[in-house]
């Protein structure tokens, strides 16, 4: 008997290489575990499909307005703090968390509360676009497992992480030791593997930071990431005034990175959003540990704090993919994630330059989209299993109407399937996502 699939028809377009972007008209078919079974660029192919396949399903998007494109991966966002997405401009990092941020997730003891905003900061996602979301919670074990159930429930694709900080905060939001916030994330990564039915909805490791984390939390982290093979989450050299405040609680060692890797919180699963003033050594110490970047412009020109260099990031062979960083970054779209990293691409070549310095090329569109799929994907360590339209992967995409009404763009006669796609990119919004599949599920959309 032939495997059942749904056959999903249109244009597709994906980047399987950084500044590659592949363009096809086709069809490509899911089977029922949301896996790709072909991938077909042709009528001749589809007919050929059907000899092999039983179709018990089409999604026809064919029409030259239309087109598929890889879910979007957030690679670093704070759900607590959607609560005041948009607000609290202009102070540097530093003073932000302590006047909007620790305030605000100090709230999330209350379930009510938690769920109120987790609900809406998830389906505000995938509204958006993003079928993956690695997520910052708080320091409350009930309301992270409450995040952890929203993803779940809802099928999106996602990592969780219990916030752990037991030093440098306020009284009133912090863990009463490095025992119990070790105690509490044991607990929620035993939690989600005992409930991940469909293998979506990860744990991730999260000390907030350096310095909030005393030396035998961060030691006991590093050793729960290794009993559980876990993926690890944080932040590193967002701001100066931070690398130089962290640096002080470890003179003894010599970079931010250092830090980090001392107690074992450095490995091929982990994560740093920022990065925007590494040194040297750094991009060393991050490429031969297999630690991945996330770039979270938005925030980093919000609170003042940096420009992360792309092109260095890419030269030195870094993992690196896009986040919103929501709500240092004011907006949860990735489509604004992508027009920021250009963005600040095109700004620091602007910097000046030292002696012998040469110019380098800005990121391109195509970089940019590569990054807020497929390379978001490799940073999370899931890039076998999304961000391409592959044979073996799993369908997680959403599908885009171009003349949708209200759309925010306008096409003409002269336009391409690449400008239209550009147009999107540049200008569209959620009133263009009509579809948003994770595991071959329709989760959401505007349709």
């Amino acid at each position: 008997m032939s495997t059942e699939i749904r056959l999903f028809k249109g244009t597709f377009a994906h980047t399987p290489k950084a500044g590659e972007l592949d363009l096809f008209q086709g069809g490509v078919g899911v089977d029922s575990k949301g896996k790709i079974a072909f991938v077909a660029r042709s009528e001749e192919e589809i007919r050929a499909a059907h000899d092999r396949f039983t179709v018990t399903q089409t999604v026809d998007k064919e029409g030259n307005n239309n087109i598929f494109l890889p879910g979007f991966v957030d690679t670093h966002a704070h759900a607590p703090q959607y609560a005041f997405a948009g607000t609290a401009h202009g102070v540097p990092l530093l003073k932000w968390l302590d006047t909007f941020t620790f305030p605000t997730e100090s709230k999330f003891g209350s379930l009510e509360f938690a769920n109120q905003v987790y609900s809406a900061a998830v389906n505000r996602k995938v509204k958006n676009g993003t079928t993956t979301t690695c997520w910052f919670a708080t320091i409350h074990l009930p309301a992270s497992k409450t995040l952890f159930d929203i993803n779940s429930n809802l099928g999106a694709r996602a990592f969780v992480g219990k916030v752990a900080m037991d030093r440098n905060s306020p009284d009133y939001y912090i863990e009463a030791s490095a025992s119990a916030s070790l105690a509490d994330t044991e607990s929620l990564i035993q939690y989600c593997h005992e409930r991940d039915s469909n293998n979506l909805v990860k744990p991730i490791i999260t000390p907030r930071f350096v310095g909030t984390c005393t030396p035998q939390l961060m030691r006991g982290l590093g050793d729960l990431a290794k009993k559980y093979d876990a993926h690890i989450q944080s932040h590193i050299s967002e701001s100066l005034n931070e690398v130089e405040w962290t640096l002080s609680f470890h003179p003894e060692l010599k970079t931010y990175g250092g830090i980090y890797d001392h107690f074992g919180l450095l490995t091929s699963k982990t994560i740093m959003a920022h990065g925007c003033w590494l040194v040297p050594e750094e991009y060393v110490m991050l490429k031969e540990r297999g630690v991945s970047i996330a770039h979270c412009p938005n925030s980093n020109f919000t609170l003042v704090s940096g420009m992360m260099d792309s092109r260095n990031m890419f030269e030195a062979g870094l993992k690196f993919g896009l986040g919103t960083d929501v709500a240092g970054g004011f907006s949860p779209s990735m489509l604004d994630a992508f027009r920021c990293a250009l963005h600040t691409s095109s700004a620091r070549e602007h910097l000046p330059k030292d002696a012998g310095e040469v110019s380098k090329p800005v990121l391109s569109w195509r970089e940019s989209l590569y990054l807020m799929t497929q390379g978001g994907a490799d940073a999370l360590c899931i890039g076998d299993r999304v961000g391409t339209f592959e044979v073996g992967k799993e369908f997680d995409a959403i599908s885009v109407d171009h003349t949708v009404k209200n759309s925010p763009y306008d096409l003409f006669d002269m336009d391409t399937t690449t400008s239209k796609l550009e147009k999107f990119l540049f200008i569209g919004d959620d009133r263009n996502i009509m579809d948003v599949y994770v595991q071959g599920k329709r989760i959401g959309g505007s349709a």
